[in-house]
């Protein structure tokens, strides 16, 4: 398990600020009054103080005196493990007598954590360590529709039937107000400045082509620096987001529907499916030099530490290594650049947004429902997905959220200010097309097989060692790919 150092000095004191004042409210609760918020009676909604009044639904601020208990918590993220310690803080002091242990699970502690699982273990909140929600796992976690679930009337979509539409399954056993990881160029600014670089000179593939070009030859010519553009492999990002971004800059590599239909099994003809250009973008990049040497055996740690440590200038990654940069380095410059410049000068760039993963947001393991302290579980539930709450959380992560807030949220993570902020008006980038149509494999994910694994898990990596080292063509890795989802999912 990883250290819990990964938020910045500056994050830290901000959120320190935040949770401060939070403790003081918590520990002036009681009184005459007996302080409510009232939820509403479908949960969401506005937020009143009523005197001595028992709502339908409420999360009740007053500390309480109850039995010891400890509760263990899976964070969203091991990088962000320190600040969701901090918020918990807030749960913990207002319910005297109540323990939050906040654990994480890293990349390459998932099978073990599974195996863990298997064996009998539960936590009292879990996130997203274990599969994904669908047909085969949604009866492992409590139906929250079954429950006195709060504030599900603060998300931006109708999230009591989004899952289930999305799985075919019944319920709803998942929630995540994150809107969608945004995946981005990020560069350490001080490295690139002194190889005499401008990622954002660029306007057009080519440039980016170029760019990756000259920086590969500046990095050979040094002996402090390793790679330029630095690659490790990853299941899910190589397979539910490396895939899917590189197409975005071809009409005919769209989501929709050409990436959907890819993963539908309505496109036969190799030549016209979208993820062509993501093998053959790598297949180049490959044969021209410009990826870390057998890169598919690298680990996506094995690449965010030789950034950290600026032995690479370069990756194509989502928001949490600018934190990560920041807790080693607090004085480190890094900027970005959005993910896929356009072929033409002038067109629009698109901008590649993850899954908002409907189904692997934080659950209830079932077995909580016939413990003792199964009422605090709840109430820790609801606290997390609360106003308040959900906004410390973003200042967390630095994440836009698909849901409602009293007031307008303000980011201040380091991917909004190194490059996130340039994409609103009057920014460097405000006419870039964000990707808004669902992923593929979320369009398909109702016909997903018991007991099938994920996606993620398939045998990525040898297939882009293959196609890369010339041992399998590009149309053989598209036929393996679409012989695994046939395996996996019925589709009509």
């Amino acid at each position: 398990m990883r250290s819990r150092q990964y938020l910045s000095y500056r994050r830290w004191r901000w959120m320190s600020l935040l949770i401060a004042g939070a403790l003081v409210l918590g520990a002036c609760a009681g009184g005459a009054e007996d302080t409510t918020t009232t939820a509403g009676e479908t949960g969401g909604g506005d937020t009143t103080t009523t005197a001595a009044q028992e709502p339908e639904t409420t999360t009740t601020t007053t500390a309480a005196t109850v039995e010891p208990v400890t509760l263990q918590i899976q964070a969203s993220n091991a990088e962000y493990l320190n600040g969701e310690i901090q918020i918990w803080d807030i749960f913990q002091a207002q319910n005297p007598g109540v323990t939050i242990d906040v654990f994480a699970v890293n990349e390459d502690d998932q099978v073990a954590y599974r195996a863990r699982r298997a064996g009998g273990y539960f936590p009292a909140i879990e996130a997203l360590a274990m599969p994904q929600v669908d047909i085969g796992t949604q009866d492992l976690y409590v139906d929250l529709l079954t429950v006195d679930t709060e504030w599900l009337d603060r998300w931006q979509y109708d999230v009591r039937t989004a899952e289930s539409e999305f799985t075919g399954g019944t319920g709803l056993r998942s929630l995540n107000p994150l809107s969608g990881f945004w995946f981005t160029w990020v560069y350490n600014a001080d490295l690139m400045d002194s190889l005499g670089l401008d990622p954002r000179s660029v306007k057009t593939q080519a440039d980016l082509q170029k760019l990756l070009v000259d920086g590969q030859a500046a990095v050979d010519a040094r002996d402090d620096i390793d790679f330029f553009w630095d690659v490790g492999y990853h299941g899910w990002v190589w397979s539910s987001n490396y895939l899917g971004l590189f197409p975005l800059p071809y009409k005919d590599g769209q989501r929709d529907p050409y990436q959907q239909a890819s993963w539908s099994g309505e496109i036969e003809d190799p030549s016209e499916d979208p993820f062509r250009y993501t093998f053959q973008y790598f297949k180049d990049a490959y044969e021209a030099g410009l990826l870390p040497d057998s890169f598919w055996l690298r680990t996506w740690d094995d690449m965010e530490v030789s950034y950290i440590a600026g032995k690479s200038v370069m990756m194509l990654h989502g928001p949490w290594v600018w934190d990560k940069m920041l807790s080693e380095n607090p004085d480190a410059r890094q900027l970005g650049i959005p993910a896929t410049p356009p072929l033409v000068e002038g067109d629009p760039w698109i901008q590649y947004v993850a899954s908002a993963q409907l189904t692997s947001g934080y659950r209830i393991p079932v077995e909580n429902l016939d413990l003792p302290e199964w009422p605090i579980i709840l109430k820790a539930f609801n606290f997390w997905n609360s106003p308040e709450i959900v906004a410390l959380r973003a200042g967390v992560n630095g994440s836009a959220m698909a849901y409602n807030f009293d007031e307008p949220l303000a980011l201040e993570g380091p991917q909004y200010t190194g490059i996130l902020q340039e994409f609103q008006p009057g920014g460097l980038y405000e006419d870039l097309i964000i990707t808004s149509a669902a992923p593929g494999q979320d369009v398909i994910a109702q016909y997903k097989n018991e007991d099938s694994g994920n996606f993620w898990d398939w045998q990525w990596s040898d297939t882009f060692a293959g196609v890369v080292q010339g041992e399998m063509t590009i149309d053989e890795a598209l036929e393996w790919f679409h012989n695994q989802v046939a395996t996996d999912y019925t589709i009509p």
